[in-house]
């Protein structure tokens, strides 16, 4: 069984527009996040980066997301949420004070087991397509 990948177009996304560039031989798109995809990690609501690769994990029986946020750090600053506590009772420290902000990123994702619509039905509450001369897309 094969990983899904994003330049297989299963996400709809329009053919040839900037919103995708080619990385390693691989398509990847330009995403936002709507909400992080396990609750303590770092992306936020809001935050874009390039979903860059989908990688079956048999081992894992699921599936392994790559982003890169490196293109977007400046304009993701912004939605660094302070829920790390400086040995106070406050939060006021976030995942990049912390050091846990890593712009190469990739998350376990999913089950081995779901097909094609079951995997982009999960995935659609995480991320959608986002063109920044547009109307957003889900992906």
């Amino acid at each position: 069984m094969e990983g899904y990948s994003p330049n297989s177009n299963q996400f709809g996304l329009p053919p040839g527009t900037n919103e995708h560039f080619s990385f390693n031989m691989v398509d990847a798109v330009k995403i936002k996040f709507l909400k992080p995809i396990f609750e303590e990690d770092f992306p936020e609501k809001g935050m874009i980066a390039w979903l860059t690769d989908i990688v079956l994990s048999e081992e894992n029986e699921c599936y392994k997301l790559y982003f890169d946020f490196t293109d977007f750090e400046k304009e993701n600053d912004k939605y660094f949420k302070a829920d790390y506590y400086n040995g106070f009772s406050n939060p006021c420290l976030t995942a990049k004070d912390m050091g846990l902000y890593n712009p190469k990123y990739s998350v376990y994702f999913g089950d081995i087991t779901w097909d094609e619509e079951k995997f982009n039905f999960e995935l659609k509450k995480h991320i959608k397509h986002y063109s920044s001369h547009k109307k957003e897309d889900e992906i």
